[in-house]
């Protein structure tokens, strides 16, 4: 249970959460009960399909997924590109109003890096970043 009425939110905001969500349904549903009508979401998650994992995998390598809760894992559970997370997010009743993604990695820490490429090419960015309207 949350602290909150329901319907009592314009727009909710979670962050590199939906990945480190088991029920991904339960969860957008029990979000939707805060929203307003026609209320919004704006989330973000690690993108499946960066650069940097697919060249990964092109060279057989770990796209730097967890296989095991161990050696510094982050609990990620769920991984989405933008076709599996619009199509969640559609599934819920939202429709997405913005997709676009940060930056493209050159270096697993991140300090190696583009901004300009995910303008044109935003699947390919490091994570993915939506705003989406509840429609139903």
């Amino acid at each position: 249970a949350m602290p909150f009425q329901e319907h009592s939110f314009d727009v909710v905001v979670f962050a590199e959460i939906i990945e480190h969500v088991f029920d991904t349904d339960a969860f957008l549903e029990k979000i939707k009960k805060y929203l307003i009508k026609d209320g919004q979401i704006v989330l973000t998650t690690p993108n499946l399909a960066t650069f940097g994992r697919r060249l990964m995998l092109l060279l057989g390598r770990n796209p730097l997924i967890e296989v095991s809760c161990h050696d510094g894992a982050a609990g990620h559970i769920r991984y989405f590109v933008k076709e599996s997370l619009c199509a969640l997010l559609k599934a819920h009743g939202f429709e997405v109003e913005v997709f676009t993604s940060d930056v493209i990695n050159f270096s697993n820490s991140g300090n190696i890096f583009l901004r300009w490429p995910v303008r044109i090419f935003p699947t390919l960015g490091k994570s993915l970043i939506v705003r989406a309207r509840l429609v139903k």
